[in-house]
């Protein structure tokens, strides 16, 4: 059986994702043991006035790139200091083939215009700005994607099966927002699932990850524009 055949279909080839990721939940409890460190790390700095205690309920674009750097980091070394082998290749990270990039682009386009229609018509808009743009577009969904399609849904395909991991992580990844309502339950779960439909079909979590860019960006351009 070669190296992730278990994410492949009958006949088809995949190397991108391990059939035995060499990480396992040990490694995912880790990881958010250090997020929960983080969180608390940061709520001492508003304890004690280093940042605005506003921050904790509404962080600000500063805050937030450095809390995505800082979970990146951890991820990373998770892995590359537990077992010390490579860490981005082993996540997904490899270039799709062109058909998934289209599906990619067409996908995170074509959906994230109609969630922007759904908010027009509710007269809700997002905020538009480089850095929002930065962080929603580039950083968050590398973030994302390497911790939820590459290093969370391998370990939960392995123990339960590709379906239930897609949505297993998709679930999460719906979670990790606060969900309001169960409108928003319904959008960040959907697009999780289609995000782990890609990461399983395509063999990479560039896929996702571009699927997921391209969906934030969009939105945020188009439910952040003037409608007239």
């Amino acid at each position: 059986m070669r190296c992730g055949e278990y994410l492949a279909g009958p006949g088809q080839e995949s190397d991108s994702l391990p059939l035995q990721p060499y990480w396992g939940y040990e490694d995912i409890a880790i990881f958010f043991a250090l997020a929960a460190l983080m969180n608390t790390a940061v709520r001492l700095c508003a304890r004690f006035h280093v940042i605005a205690q506003s921050e904790i309920t509404h962080p600000g674009m500063r805050l937030q790139f450095i809390i995505v750097l800082i979970l990146s980091l951890c991820l990373y070394l998770t892995l590359k200091l537990r077992y010390r082998r490579p860490v981005v290749r082993a996540l997904g990270w490899t270039a799709p083939s062109m058909r998934y990039t289209i599906i990619a682009l067409t996908a995170g386009t074509s959906s994230a215009a109609g969630v922007a229609l759904y908010l027009r018509t509710r007269h809700q808009t997002l905020p538009l700005g480089a850095n929002m743009i930065i962080l929603g577009s580039v950083l968050a969904p590398i973030l994302e994607e390497s911790l939820f399609r590459g290093f969370l849904l391998p370990v939960l395909a392995r123990t339960a099966g590709n379906v239930w991991a897609v949505i297993g992580t998709g679930i999460l990844f719906a979670l990790i927002h606060g969900p309001t309502n169960v409108a928003h339950w319904l959008a960040f779960s959907a697009a999780g699932i289609l995000y782990g439909w890609l990461r399983v079909a395509s063999g990479t979590t560039t896929a996702a990850a571009i699927m997921h860019g391209v969906y934030n960006l969009t939105l945020i351009l188009l439910s952040g524009a003037s409608w007239g």
